[in-house]
């Protein structure tokens, strides 16, 4: 059995090194670009971006580019590309961990606000209703009973 030096016994395929390579640039390298336009354009607009989002920009460029070997029944986006190409891309979602929404917030100011409100009325209702009773009560009604 012939000896070999540790450096020949290790693997030499854990490093691409060609940036061509569809394990780093993508099946449709141009398309991702696009799409990660668009993620960057949607976040300076602070809109949320999901899978869903990543999924659609991704079908809608292909579809209007029709790269080569584009087959729209076999290629669908699913989660397993998205996460390749988060990977790829440097990106990564943030799980939603809160769902109230800012209407729900913005429903209840106005709510307790027209409460405040009516209460104001009501006691300014009640004050005049004072103010008259201790104005007749300082002044005696003229005629006798």
């Amino acid at each position: 059995m012939k000896k070999q030096t540790v450096e020949a016994l290790r693997s030499k395929n854990y490093s691409i090194e060609k940036e061509d390579d569809f394990r780093i640039a993508g099946k449709y390298p141009d398309q991702q670009n696009k799409v990660e336009d668009d993620v960057c354009d949607r976040r300076l607009l602070g809109k949320p971006v999901s899978v869903g989002f990543l999924k659609r920009q991704m079908k809608k460029h292909c579809m209007n580019d029709k790269p080569p070997g584009f087959d729209p029944k076999k290629d669908k986006f699913k989660r397993r590309w998205s996460k390749g190409f988060m990977k790829r891309k440097g990106m990564s979602l943030r799980r939603k961990t809160n769902s109230k929404k800012l209407q729900y917030y913005i429903d209840y100011i106005k709510f307790i606000t027209i409460i405040i409100l009516l209460f104001s009325v009501w006691l300014l209702i009640h004050y005049l209703q004072l103010q008259n009773q201790v104005m007749m009560s300082q002044f005696p009604n003229p005629i006798p009973n």
